[in-house]
């Protein structure tokens, strides 16, 4: 998830740095296509990354990243949409606020895997944060997780049910962060202030 979201931002970053953004919408490029093109790259790089370390964890540790089955498919499926859904909003603060922002997008990933359980059981938060927890798709997943591996086999019903709501948030939360992606690449033309990241103001 982290790879994903930064993936994106870094994405959006480097059309920005390299002075190349106001450029893209010269040609007939959508804003929709736009995005479609950091999504699509961002989750290929991040797949072979995946493959990657899974592959290296085998050979030089012994670790065997599949060992929880087929439900590592779904897992990954939630984390991944999280992690774009992450860096559309990100990407979209910066868009808002301008290049400077984009210290807002490197906690992240720590603040969330406070919240969803990636160290301890969502149980043994304080009331205030299990409740933050619920609103959170990555919460779903690592709590699912930490059954798979408990339950040699036996799984209950609230696995099904954890990976439903994970994904129905984890889907929620991508259409809502695209919206508002799309909703301030219209305000900036509105306002001008796409002009920030032309060559002459980066």
């Amino acid at each position: 998830m982290s790879r994903i979201q930064q993936g994106i931002m870094t994405s959006f970053l480097e059309d920005i740095w390299s002075q190349n953004f106001i450029n893209y919408f010269a040609s007939p490029l959508e804003i929709r296509e736009y995005v479609s093109g950091l999504v699509t790259t961002t989750i290929i790089t991040g797949f072979v990354g995946f493959i990657g370390m899974a592959t290296l964890a085998g050979l030089a540790f012994g670790y065997n990243v599949f060992k929880i089955g087929i439900f590592i498919l779904p897992f990954m499926l939630i984390l991944f949409i999280s992690g774009i859904a992450v860096g559309i909003f990100i990407s979209a603060v910066i868009f808002r606020l301008g290049p400077s922002a984009e210290w807002l997008g490197w906690p992240i990933p720590f603040v969330l895997s406070i919240f969803s359980g990636v160290y301890y059981p969502i149980a043994t938060m304080p009331g205030a944060l299990q409740i933050i927890a619920k609103i959170l798709p990555t919460a779903y997943v690592f709590e699912s997780m930490r059954e798979v591996i408990a339950a040699n086999g036996n799984f209950s019903n609230k696995l099904g049910l954890n990976l439903i709501i994970g994904t129905v948030l984890a889907l929620f939360y991508l259409i809502l962060t695209y919206r508002f992606f799309i909703r301030v690449f219209r305000y900036n033309l509105k306002t001008g202030g796409i002009s920030r990241f032309g060559a002459e103001e980066v």
